[in-house]
């Protein structure tokens, strides 16, 4: 799969601490409602993006260590998975840890489907079942507060044009080629930055919303 777009947001507090916020993340990220602070950009938008995601595929011709590409990386492509506070059932039934009783009776009153408390490989089963994901084509990495700062001094300290043109050299040397990059590509990390030192004046995570086509 290629990546379509992604979307950098402040990941609050309310998002993972109540069953309404981790609601309205769901919907912020199917683009049932709006998130006003974003970043939102495309592989073909701008040339560095280009270069990371040029990197992220191509990551096995690559260095693991490269610090150009990891630098990178995390900033255009989050650092690792995401996962929602509540479980399926939990979020269901807005309940905290549910008892298989619990869960049986929600699956019989909701689905109108027969089954025994006891029957936890069933009800395993149906957690796990293709029938039910919390989103499709969308993959969601974040960055913890602590390594956003790290970033931030990252690229305090670093000329971010002689990293980009190190990592394009790095690609070109993998028969990669890489366009250059302009003012927009400066821009939009400037973009991202703003979200980032928000994130940091109030200690929360940041998360990255990538659509696949």
């Amino acid at each position: 799969m290629r990546i379509e777009k992604i979307r950098v947001i402040q990941l609050k507090n309310e998002y993972i601490k109540t069953f309404e916020g981790q609601d309205k993340l769901k919907n912020i990220v199917e683009n049932i409602i709006n998130c006003d602070e974003k970043v939102e950009y495309s592989e073909d938008d701008f040339r560095i993006s280009d270069i990371a995601m040029e990197a992220y595929y191509r990551d096995l011709y690559l260095d693991e260590n490269s610090k150009n590409q990891k630098i990178f990386q995390d900033l255009f492509l989050g650092l690792k998975d995401f996962k929602y506070t509540y479980s399926r059932w939990e979020s269901e039934m807005k309940i905290k840890n549910p008892t298989k009783e619990q869960i049986a009776k929600h699956i019989i009153d909701t689905w109108f489907y027969e089954i025994s408390p006891d029957d936890t490989e069933e009800i395993e089963n149906i957690d796990q079942s293709q029938a039910y994901v919390f989103h499709e084509d969308v993959d969601l990495k974040c960055i913890p507060a602590d390594r956003v700062k790290e970033i931030i001094l990252d690229f305090d300290k670093e000329n971010i044009i002689n990293t980009a043109n190190n990592l394009k050299k790095e690609l070109n040397s993998c028969g990669i080629f890489v366009e250059k990059f302009d003012d927009d590509d400066r821009k939009l990390i400037d973009d991202i930055m703003k979200i980032f030192e928000k994130s940091v004046e109030e200690n929360t995570d940041i998360l990255y919303i990538i659509n696949y086509l």
